[in-house]
């Protein structure tokens, strides 16, 4: 069995997002709005994979927003997300809590990359088939975007998400237990105003690329920058990437 387990926070506003609103000056509603846009195109990406959606959202009391948002999906794609509240005291301890409710191989993902593609998570499920082990998605700056675990190995992730340095922390433990490990393409985890302009760049390729062969366009991500006015252009003389608000 294959389990694709997304990691969210409910879309509350104030609450998601902090970062992003702090250096790009967008207000709580427009963050909230992106946020949403992630999260609503992360879960319909995880059904195009082949694998069992699930998800773990924080804090417990997001639980209606979330369900009415998976409700929403399910209909669009006649498929039932389960989704449970994460649970621990810090990330590591959510982490470890939420593998143990899922069975088989599963692969681990944010919301923050609404970007990612299913052939992307198919091939790490692919590996995982054939040859166990691990599976990490470098997001930038040491971070990953995607954790895939045969289910074969019980492995400790205390310190490995709250002390940083994610990728570099995971792939020595697979070192470590000499684990097969398949390090994925780099994606963007938008997080902070840098990110979003990348995002924005991106997706305005991936759209003219999907004219020529089959992907996932994330269309809440887009509709939500067109809506909001956000577009990227060069800083006159230079190669800076300057992000603009409006119309």
């Amino acid at each position: 069995m294959d389990t694709l387990l997304i990691f969210a926070k409910a879309p509350i506003k104030g609450t998601v997002k902090t970062r992003l609103a702090e250096s790009t000056g967008l207000d709580e509603e427009a963050v909230l709005r992106l946020y949403r846009a992630f999260l609503e195109d992360t879960i319909l990406m995880a059904t195009h994979t082949g694998a069992t959606p699930v998800l773990a959202y924080t804090p417990a009391k997001g639980r209606s927003v979330i369900e009415e948002m998976l409700e929403r999906v399910g209909e669009e794609r006649g498929i039932r997300v389960r989704a449970f509240p994460q649970e621990g005291e810090d990330f590591d301890a959510r982490f470890a809590s939420a593998l143990e409710k899922v069975e088989g191989r599963v692969a681990v993902i944010g919301s923050d990359s609404p970007q990612l593609q299913p052939r992307t998570v198919k091939r790490a499920f692919s590996f995982l088939k054939r040859r166990g082990g691990l599976v990490l998605g470098p997001s930038g700056e040491g971070g990953v975007y995607l954790v895939g675990l045969s289910g074969g190995h019980k492995m400790d992730f205390q310190g490995v998400f709250t002390r940083g340095g994610e990728l570099e922390n995971l792939s020595a433990m697979a070192e470590e237990r000499r684990m097969p490990l398949l390090l994925l393409e780099e994606l963007t985890d938008v997080d902070v105003k840098a990110d979003l302009i990348t995002l924005v760049s991106n997706l305005k390729a991936l759209r003219y690329s999907s004219r020529f062969g089959p992907c996932h366009l994330p269309r809440n991500t887009m509709a939500a920058i067109e809506g909001l006015g956000l577009r990227v252009v060069r800083s006159k003389g230079t190669r800076e990437k300057v992000l603009l608000k409006g119309r």
